[in-house]
């Protein structure tokens, strides 16, 4: 994956999980370019018995911790031929995150995903979310201890879409998947969702055969315009890993990654024109929630982050 230049992998002393950092390290190393390591501290909360230490003190003490933390990732990694800096940071974490992307430039970020509190169904944490939200460039949320052996990448895509942005969002995520699955020896699967506009009204109010007609134009036209955007990787995707299937993508697509073992999610959190931070209603929320796999989301041209520099958000 040699677009990816600049790469920025989160490390979790509590998690303690490496996944993500080896990940990031090997990606840079097969792409010649920078790796930096953050650890970020989160502030401090207000109920903590300040009379027992100074608050200065307590702060440097976790700092120190922090960096030797970052020492102790730096002498495990295998040697790479790179250069990996190193920083600690205070705050949210992905407001800091994203601050750092937006002033150094970085084009990639790598978290190990999940919460420390897991909450049945649902695979990703709040962090995760947030930062999903809120960072300017691609964000992949790496599943811990996931990536020892890739078997099956997805890109899910709409090729509905009638604007540029949105096709070369697709043309984007199709890209990455490609990347990915060749990097790791995988196989790519194309998958869209589809359903007929207006099913639930429509079916109790017209008659079967109409609504079954209906349907089957709907699909139709829609298999016509996944051919058309497919038609440039023909050689690259076989025809059996192209995927069509009826219903809403918060069902198909989270229900496909379990059926297949899906390893990696490539997807698009699509942004609204001129609102900052904002997912297309709640559908690419959802199915980020539900997934089980490795999620790499890639953001629209145009992307317009909610983090200010000057200020907190």
């Amino acid at each position: 994956m040699k677009r990816f230049q600049k790469i920025l992998a989160v490390f979790d002393s509590e998690k303690r999980d490496w996944t993500a950092i080896q990940l990031a390290l090997g990606l840079a190393q097969e792409s010649g370019g920078q790796l930096a390591v953050v650890h970020v501290i989160p502030p401090l909360p207000q109920d903590i018995p300040y009379d027992l230490t100074g608050m200065d003190d307590l702060k440097e003490a976790l700092f120190r911790a922090a960096e030797a933390d970052l020492e102790e990732v730096g002498r495990k990694l295998p040697d790479a031929g790179i250069e990996i800096g190193r920083r600690v940071l205070w705050g949210h974490t992905a407001m800091e995150l994203s601050r750092m992307v937006l002033t150094e430039g970085h084009d990639l970020v790598m978290k190990g995903s999940g919460s420390r509190k897991h909450i049945p169904g649902q695979f990703l944490g709040s962090v995760d979310m947030r930062l999903l939200r809120k960072c300017p460039c691609p964000v992949w949320l790496v599943k811990p201890g996931a990536h020892k052996d890739v078997k099956r990448v997805l890109a899910t895509i709409d090729p509905m879409g009638e604007d540029d942005s949105h096709a070369e969002l697709n043309q984007s995520i199709i890209g990455l998947g490609l990347e990915l699955a060749a990097m790791e020896g995988a196989d790519l699967h194309v998958l869209h969702a589809w359903a007929p506009w207006g099913r639930s009204l429509l079916r109790s109010r017209i008659r079967s055969e109409e609504f079954s007609e209906y349907s089957r134009q709907v699909r139709a036209r829609t298999a016509k315009a996944m051919r058309e955007m497919l038609k440039p990787f023909d050689d690259l995707i076989p025809v059996v890993n192209r995927h069509l299937l009826e219903g809403d993508p918060e069902h198909v697509v989270p229900e496909f990654v379990r059926e297949h073992d899906v390893d990696v999610v490539v997807m698009g959190s699509v942004g609204r024109t001129g609102v900052p931070g904002f997912l297309i209603g709640n559908t690419a929320e959802t199915i980020l929630r539900q997934v089980e796999s490795s999620v790499l989301a890639v953001k629209p041209g145009g992307f317009v982050s909610p983090v200010e520099l000057d200020r907190d958000s």
